[in-house]
């Protein structure tokens, strides 16, 4: 049979794995929340890049050579950790060129993007790296400009997060069990008082008081509660003991008396009518200390 765990290794336990589902859940919101916040500032990072493209496009009247080398200046100024790419559409929708990333991960043109200027068309793309590329697409002077980045440096961000709290986390559990354990030791010490003064309270021995810390917490209630049943106990003993002695009283006298009688008839020759007459008054002693004891028993 497997051994019960003491109390102070379920609470530890306990302070244990509260701690665990809140870090948990801590860790699992923040994460999120981050990687919602890295993934749009992805988006204004790209949004930008494509908006002064689009803007460069309509001041050339849809000239989309012209807008090339302005293309191509914005990725080699651009960090390297971005590889930005940007790529141009025709009207009749075809590729007039693709520039930087786009050229290696063939962009292709959304659907049903329409002529607004300020339409968006933002999807990631894996292209068989670690890490997906953000595409955007905005439509400018009856063309559509398309530009890419690179996510790794936006989602790294989220993921050193994470890595902090799934490294963190095996330290805080230990560290958490370890005050958890101080901290039942500290909260059950009362208890364990208790325990050793209970052991000492007997039935001879009814004067010993559960001792108390003063904070009236519930643990103090307890030892009040306990105080005063051994009390009770106590004035119940003690009411026994006096009505132990008042019987042994009760019982000895009529006794006394019948033994006295017996023993004076016994030391001299009796005729029979004497004999008769010790035994009726033998049997009146005798029916006296039958009415004490059913006295007694009332």
């Amino acid at each position: 049979m497997r051994a019960p765990l003491s109390v102070g290794v379920q609470w530890t336990l306990r302070y244990t794995l509260a701690l665990l589902v809140t870090v948990s859940i801590f860790a699992v919101v923040t994460y999120t929340e981050i990687a919602r916040r890295t993934t749009r500032d992805a988006e204004l990072v790209l949004e930008l890049q494509v908006d002064e493209l689009a803007e460069a496009l309509r001041a050339a009247d849809g000239n989309a050579a012209a807008i090339r080398t302005y293309a191509e200046r914005g990725i080699s100024t651009a960090d390297d950790d971005l590889k930005l790419g940007f790529a141009v559409f025709g009207p009749d929708d075809t590729l007039r060129y693709a520039l930087g990333s786009l050229a290696r991960i063939e962009p292709v043109l959304p659907a049903d993007l329409g002529e607004d200027p300020d339409a968006r068309s933002t999807e990631e793309i894996e292209a068989g790296e670690n890490y997906p590329y953000l595409v955007m697409s905005v439509p400018a002077a009856g063309h559509v400009v398309q530009g890419a980045l690179y996510m790794r440096p936006f989602i790294r961000n989220a993921r050193d997060v994470r890595d902090i709290y799934l490294y963190a986390g095996p330290v805080l559990l230990v560290v958490t069990a370890m005050l958890g354990w101080a901290l039942a030791r500290g909260s059950l010490r009362p208890l364990q008082e208790m325990n050793r003064t209970a052991r000492r309270i007997t039935g001879t021995h009814l004067d010993e008081r559960i001792p108390t810390t003063g904070a009236g917490d519930e643990l103090d209630e307890l030892a009040e509660t306990l105080n005063e049943m051994i009390q009770r106990i106590a004035g119940s003993v003690e009411r026994m003991r006096r009505f132990s002695g008042n019987a042994a009283h009760e019982l000895r006298t009529p006794l006394n008396a019948l033994r006295s009688r017996l023993e004076v008839t016994l030391e001299q020759p009796r005729d029979a009518e004497e004999i008769r007459k010790a035994l009726v008054e033998t049997s009146a002693e005798v029916e006296g200390l039958a009415a004490v004891v059913g006295s007694m028993m009332r």
